[in-house]
């Protein structure tokens, strides 16, 4: 599985490092390539090896921070392939974000990370596909093939009404004027129940389904993972 080059090279760590401590006090209009540098022990210079500008070095955070992600998610799959039922999974992707401070400022409609995005067209639309709504409409279509979601809708009407639903609770959970009445139970069981109700199947499909859509969706996010990878440099 491919690494990004900083495995390799601990200036660059340092920088990805100092910057990340920087963007989460400061913000990203704030933080310059000097601030980053001397916080990193490196000279000015030495950043601009690794990254031409500091919006590539942002956005090679953030990218970095989605693949970690991405990682955790894959791991619970492979120690848990029950995790693939769409309430669980979904809900597991959208914790797995949520918990990562830059990450969740990259899919919660952060208005300078999404200009940042914009800007970066390439690197911004692999992002995109990383987020919580996209992941899980992604593998919608593994997840019917193996009687895990319910057929009796078209999967493009699936595909909306679930995006529809995770919006919601990312808006739920990340901006304080959608914060919704409180609860008994945690947001992950109501999310993963809200889920199954939406498109879960009744019958279930067995254990053989369960792993083959398993490994059918954690080569969907080692794809992922490759490409963002490619991205970075």
């Amino acid at each position: 599985m491919p690494q990004p080059f900083e495995h390799d090279s601990p200036k660059a760590f340092r920088i990805l490092s100092a910057a990340r401590e920087l963007l989460l006090e400061h913000g990203i209009r704030k933080v310059t390539i000097a601030e980053i540098a001397r916080a990193a022990g490196v000279g000015k210079g030495t950043v601009y090896l690794y990254w031409a500008t500091k919006e590539d070095l942002i956005v090679a955070l953030f990218g970095r921070e989605v693949l970690t992600a991405l990682d955790e998610i894959d791991r619970a799959l492979s120690a848990d392939p029950e995790l693939v039922r769409p309430g669980r999974l979904c809900a597991l992707i959208l914790r797995n974000m949520l918990n990562r401070a830059l990450a969740r400022r990259l899919h919660s409609g952060d208005e300078d990370a999404l200009r940042l995005m914009a800007h970066h067209s390439a690197s911004g639309s692999v992002l995109a596909r990383a987020a919580p709504s996209a992941l899980c409409t992604d593998v919608l279509g593994i997840l019917r093939e193996h009687g895990l979601v319910r057929v009796d809708r078209p999967l493009n009407e699936q595909s909306y009404a679930l995006h529809a639903l995770l919006v919601g609770f990312m808006a739920t959970e990340t901006v304080a004027w959608f914060a919704g009445p409180a609860i008994e139970s945690s947001s992950d069981q109501v999310l993963a129940d809200a889920v199954g109700l939406l498109v879960g199947h009744t019958a279930d499909p067995g254990h053989e389904a369960v792993r083959a859509a398993t490994t059918q969706v954690r080569t969907v996010l080692g794809e992922l993972r490759e490409e963002i990878t490619t991205h970075l440099g």
